[in-house]
């Protein structure tokens, strides 16, 4: 008679680690890992994933419980991850070597790691990214300069940084970019006029930023900027309305004439 073999959850976890360990090891080898080898890995080192049954495009997703480290060394084995999601991930500068290598990648949004201006180097390597977050992610300026190889960008959020938006000009190379969230972070006058010449400038994200009104005023050229966003920054009413009485007469010509929706609630103190 055959008897049933029963594990506690603890000495599953034990043997499912283990089989991450050895098909980690062998992807080493020379083997190549198969999806569901990969997905097991991944599970292991306390992140998901999720494959595209039509494409086989994988997302892989982790947090701040997750080893992002050891998912990120399988990810670049892996040539079939196309996006990455980290929430308040621990990333150290090795993962982010790693992160550099995963070259198919398309997506990446780390908010809440810290990224150093070495970080951003290895990000520089994803030339396929589309879209990037690096929200509250300490990011300077000077991190920008990496960030010039990016040529295939539409979107990219870098809310509560420390950039006041004059590295910006090192992403004239993305003349795909549509959208721009700036959000939080404490973005000057002088870094806007480094955005204005993005033709494709489609939203712009500025709520609690350092912009006043004449940054504002200079958007206002923008062909296809549609969407606007300035609450909580030093712009006025008044500007608000000569904006939209600016760009009514800049754009006549209706195959350019875009109206913008603007988000604005002024505060008390304006």
């Amino acid at each position: 008679m055959t008897k049933k073999l029963m594990l506690t959850k603890n000495q599953a976890t034990v043997i499912v680690n283990l089989a991450a360990l050895i098909l980690l090891f062998c992807s080493g080898c020379g083997q190549q890992m198969t999806d569901e080898q990969f997905s097991l890995a991944v599970r292991a080192a306390g992140g998901t994933c999720g494959v595209n049954p039509q494409t086989g495009a994988i997302i892989v997703v982790v947090d701040m419980n997750s080893k992002s480290d050891e998912i990120l060394a399988l990810c670049c084995k892996k040539k079939s991850v196309v996006k990455f999601i980290g929430t308040d991930a621990k990333i150290s500068s090795e993962g982010f070597a790693s992160l550099g290598n995963v070259e198919n990648l398309t997506h990446l949004a780390i908010g809440g790691s810290k990224v150093s201006k070495e970080d951003a180097s290895n990000l520089g390597k994803l030339v396929h990214l589309e879209n990037l977050l690096l929200n509250n992610s300490g990011l300077t300026d000077e991190a920008f300069e990496h960030f010039s190889s990016l040529r295939q960008l539409k979107g990219l959020s870098l809310c509560d940084t420390r950039a006041t938006g004059s590295g910006l000009k090192y992403l004239t190379n993305s003349k795909r970019l549509e959208v721009l969230l700036l959000h939080g972070s404490p973005i000057s006058d002088a870094g806007l006029k480094e955005i204005v010449g993005f033709a494709n400038m489609r939203e712009l994200g500025l709520n609690r930023t350092n912009v006043t009104n004449d940054g504002v005023l200079a958007l206002a050229t923008m062909p296809r900027l549609g969407r606007l966003a300035i609450t909580g920054s030093k712009v006025t009413p008044e500007i608000v309305e000569e904006f939209k009485e600016r760009r009514s007469k800049l754009l006549r010509d209706p195959k350019n004439n875009n109206s913008v929706h603007i988000v604005y609630f002024p505060d008390s103190g304006n």
